[in-house]
């Protein structure tokens, strides 16, 4: 699958989807690694980053057109989305709410890829009752749009390792992390 997608995907296909799936990776319910599952890309990019020291030349020629994608997915969702949280907060994270649900199936499809196990259950049970448990650890208390502007050293190092990993894992939403933790704005206004 990998190759074919590398093949079959031309440069202005994979800079497209890359564009979507930097944007993927600041809209909140949207990860932007179960877009890059939904495009076929996913398994393909983490192969091209895992050969990268052995095939530079072509993996480069490969991811070169996605990296540009999501840099201007980011840069362009980024000024658009600090404009439209300013206007229209609450119904746009309704919608992200929507999409979150209109991605689970890819992200079932290609988790059962390899067959069903039990211990998927058990992961997916850890990982419910971790979200759960940060719920009631509390919340910063502010609403989205009265957060800072501004983040500390440490925190914009925190906000980058969790966009990081976002970006790797599928179905992550790293937006909403970052809501939670009171810093989605000041990312966005960062972008």
């Amino acid at each position: 699958m990998g190759g074919e997608t590398k093949k079959s995907l031309g440069f202005t296909k994979r800079l497209l989807a890359g564009a979507a799936i930097g944007l993927g990776g600041i809209l909140p319910g949207v990860s932007g690694a179960v877009l890059a599952v939904s495009f076929g890309l996913y398994r393909p990019m983490l192969d091209a980053l895992a050969n990268f020291t052995h095939q530079p030349r072509r993996e480069a020629a490969f991811l070169l057109p996605l990296a540009l994608g999501i840099g201007a997915g980011l840069l362009l969702g980024g000024m658009v989305l600090e404009r439209i949280i300013a206007l229209w907060l609450a119904p746009l994270l309704f919608l992200f709410i929507g999409m979150i649900c209109g991605g689970l199936p890819a992200f079932v499809h290609e988790a059962n890829e390899g067959g069903y196990y039990h211990r998927y259950l058990l992961a997916a049970a850890g990982g419910a009752v971790l979200a759960t448990g940060l719920l009631w650890l509390g919340q910063t208390g502010q609403p989205l749009d009265a957060a800072p502007l501004t983040l500390a050293p440490l925190q914009a190092m925190v906000a980058g390792a969790v966009i990081a990993f976002g970006t790797v894992v599928p179905g992550i939403s790293t937006s909403f992390i970052l809501i939670y933790l009171g810093w989605y704005t000041a990312v966005i206004s960062a972008i």
